[in-house]
Order: structure tokens, then C-alpha cells, then sequence
């Protein structure tokens, strides 16, 4: 098992594991193949790790998707940092969605999270339990409450019928990361 402290070790050896087998994968890669002409993507955001990883690979592949962060409204650091015009450290978080309870964006990354994030929605937990419940009752899944900050945030978007036109995709990374973002694609009128 292999145990980093920051965003910034981690990404090193991201780095020169990429480096030495040639291999990247992505969850933005996946949703593009399986959804071609998808018009955008919600990623669900703490310190933008994810955030940056999927809205880079997506924009490279197609600079017309529109990626949307979600983040709680109780730590909505990365909102505050856009505001900001650079990283800043909230004073407290409060949230239910302790995945994406961060008080600051990562510092290095943060460049590429302007760049690539075209709006950032943020999620009430009242709204998080709401998500919680329809997610159980109606499709018989449990979802962390970070995972959950994408299923919420389609209340937010324009227009009508959201879900019947949002693709899940599920990834679990060890026993108890796991990661829900939805893509979707606008109908034809």
C-alpha cells in the first residue's frame, strides 16, 4: 500500500507511473467513448484533483463540453477561489459530504481548474439527503454523499426531463472511494 500527504507527492508519482508504462486512463476518456456527443460533464469537487483530471482530458478531446464542478455549499473553497482569482483557504466547513469537505483547492492544480471548469454549482446538504433518498428508493443504490453532489446539482440545470437524457459513471477506488460523475447530452429540437 502506498501512502502520500499531499495532492503534490501523489501527482509525481502519477506522473512517473504515466511515464514509465505509457498508460493513462480517465474517467472523461470513458464518458467520451461511451457518449461521444456528450455536451457536458458534472464532476463532483473537494480539492480538484478529479475536477482537473476529467475537465483536462475532456476539453483535449473536445473543447465544446461544457464541465460543470459541484461542490457543498459548505465548502465551496473552489467558488470562493474563482471569486478570488487564486486558491484561498476557507475559515471552516460544515457538510455532509465529508469526501469534498476541503478548505482549500489544491494550490498547484488550480490553473488548470480555471481553465477548464465553465461553472461551479453548489449543494445544499438538505439537498444532498434529497439525492440520498431518491438514489435508494428509486434506483436501489447507496451513494456516498460526495457522489452524490452531481446527482443533486441536475436540479440546478435549465430545462426539463435532465434525467432521462444523464448517463451515470460509477468508479470505486479501493473500498471506500468511490466517485459518480454524469455526462450528458442536450436533446435535439
Amino acid at each position: 500500500m502506498l501512502t502520500l500527504k499531499s495532492f503534490e507527492e501523489a501527482s509525481e508519482v502519477v506522473k512517473k507511473v504515466t511515464q514509465e508504462t505509457k498508460l493513462i486512463k480517465s474517467i472523461a476518456m470513458e464518458i467520451v467513448k461511451e457518449l461521444p456527443l456528450v455536451d457536458y460533464i458534472l464532476v463532483p469537487v473537494g480539492g480538484g484533483g478529479l475536477a482537473t483530471g476529467v475537465s483536462t482530458l475532456a476539453k483535449m478531446l473536445n473543447p465544446k463540453i461544457k464541465i460543470i464542478a459541484v461542490e457543498p455549499a459548505g465548502a465551496a473553497c473552489l467558488q470562493a477561489s474563482f471569486e478570488a482569482g487564486k486558491p484561498v483557504t476557507l475559515d471552516g466547513v460544515s457538510t455532509i459530504a465529508d469526501g469534498t469537505a476541503v478548505k482549500t483547492p489544491g494550490i498547484e492544480i488550480f490553473p488548470f481548474l480555471q481553465k477548464n471548469i465553465d461553472e461551479i454549482i453548489t449543494v445544499d446538504d438538505d439537498e444532498l439527503i434529497v439525492a440520498f433518498l431518491d438514489m435508494v428508493e428509486n434506483h436501489k443504490m447507496v451513494v456516498e454523499n460526495s457522489g452524490l453532489l452531481t446527482v443533486a446539482a441536475l436540479k440546478h440545470l435549465e430545462g426539463e426531463g435532465q434525467e432521462s437524457r444523464v448517463h451515470f459513471k460509477w468508479r470505486q477506488y479501493g473500498h471506500h472511494h468511490h466517485v459518480l460523475c454524469r455526462a450528458a447530452r442536450q436533446s435535439v429540437k
